[in-house]
């Protein structure tokens, strides 16, 4: 059977004064007679872009945004991870290392943020559901992949610390310029990891637009090698591309609401996932400085507002400048 290599990009905390920004990226070998929106319909009703109640037997793979809503917004975003780092990596008693597997290039350096010391720690990465419900879904899930011939093949995430984002805002002055460039080598380096061995005719790469660009043809090709890319498309809603790379047909679509096709969806919830990891990590490292009772933060700037004015003086105290925890874009 012929296949193609499809790259699903996202990213979460792109918008927020404070915490990481968490790009995912999910690799699937796909035939290359089942469409992009097709996935969806093979693996419903196993998998839904919707938040999930304790008891359901689905998981939820959607808009992470759509998904971290409400009473049940945090078992039905970890649902969705879950499925994904078990598939990939198996079942393990310490759940929060699937972490720095996903993570793996940056985990050295985030680590050495004081507030991330508590990456290691056995945080509440998965909030505990119903385990047979979940466990049902995942392998009905599993089974119609394997039954289409659909292999999810990877996943990958950068996360990009504050530290490390104001140095990249000094060397490029925008942050829709890091996006871009880090989720495009993301996806290069996946492509040139899983292309060979696999069978692979073409290679598909779907993502979420970035900010407010609808131009991204220099910026592909300045990251594959300097080949052509041929613009099919350039609007508000939709920028498509289309060139030949390492002799293999590629394709790239940056789409408003990308993160609706399942790779796209999957790498959402898996860079929600991780950001989300990183914050619990962030409050507690704030909370166990401070002398009050601390309420934690999102990281979006109202509330960031609030949080940085009562850490000031702790953060001034432990010796750790705004500077480093303050995302300067």
């Amino acid at each position: 059977m012929k296949n193609r290599l499809v790259l699903g990009i996202d990213e979460a905390g792109y918008g927020p004064s404070m915490g990481p920004l968490v790009i995912g990226a999910t690799v699937w070998r796909v035939p290359i007679n089942i469409s992009i929106a097709a996935m969806a319909e093979i693996l419903e009703p196993e998998l839904r872009p919707v938040p999930r109640g304790r008891s359901d037997d689905w998981i939820s793979i959607g808009d992470s945004k759509k998904i971290l809503v409400g009473k049940n917004g945090w078992q039905s975003l970890c649902s969705g991870a879950r499925w994904q780092l078990e598939h990939l990596w198996g079942q393990q008693d310490d759940w929060w290392s699937h972490a720095s597997k996903l993570a793996s290039s940056d985990w050295n350096r985030a680590r050495a943020v004081a507030w991330y010391e508590h990456l290691d720690a056995p945080l509440l990465v998965f909030e505990a559901a119903d385990n047979d419900a979940i466990q049902h879904a995942q392998q009905r899930a599993d089974s119609k992949l394997a039954f289409a011939g659909i292999e999810l093949l990877a996943a990958k995430a950068r996360l990009i610390d504050e530290p490390f984002f104001n140095q990249q805002m000094e060397n490029l002055g925008n942050k829709a310029t890091l996006l871009s460039e880090s989720s495009l080598a993301l996806a290069k380096e996946l492509c040139r990891e899983y292309i060979d061995g696999n069978e692979i005719e073409s290679i598909e790469i779907y993502c979420d637009k970035h900010g407010g660009r609808n131009r991204y043809q220099s910026l592909l090709m300045h990251c594959f090698d300097d080949e052509w890319f041929t613009i099919d498309s350039e609007s508000k809603t939709l920028s498509q591309y289309h060139a030949t790379w390492k002799s293999y047909p590629l394709s790239c679509q940056f789409q408003v609401g990308g993160d609706s096709l399942v790779p796209s969806a999957a790498a959402s919830i898996l860079a929600k996932w991780l950001r989300e990891v990183c914050m619990l990590s962030l409050n507690k490292f704030w909370q166990s400085k401070s002398t009050k009772t601390l309420i934690p933060t999102a990281g979006y700037y109202v509330d960031a507002v609030r949080f940085s004015a009562e850490i000031d003086s702790i953060s001034e105290s432990v010796g750790i400048s705004k500077q480093q925890w303050w995302r300067s874009r």
